[in-house]
């Protein structure tokens, strides 16, 4: 929750018939409000994070998948819940391309 002046984020794939999908990408320019919800889940050695957040400025809201290049404007803050007794690990999928989540 907070601010963000600047992200990549993806918005849907291009088609739902290629493999993996394509990604259509979108971008924050400007400050915008941010809500979101995410994992935290490790993909070999390294914990990765997948967020899907709504992005507003004005009247206008952006909906995606955070990827990349994101930057914060004043603050932005995070509530870490963690899960117990459970193993999960992100690996690639190869049917669909992805690292998904495995329980």
């Amino acid at each position: 929750m907070g601010g963000m002046k600047g992200g990549s984020f993806v918005v849907g794939p291009q088609d739902e018939t290629t493999m993996p999908p394509k990604p259509v990408w979108r971008g924050l320019g400007e400050s915008h409000e941010i809500l979101a919800f995410g994992t935290i889940f490790y993909e070999g050695e390294e914990p990765k994070i997948h967020m899907h957040g709504a992005f507003g400025k004005g009247d206008s809201v952006k909906v995606g998948c955070l990827r990349k290049d994101s930057e914060t404007f004043l603050i932005l803050e995070a509530v870490i819940m963690e899960l117990e007794g459970i193993n999960a690990t992100r690996e690639l999928d190869p049917s669909v391309g992805l690292p998904l989540l495995k329980l």
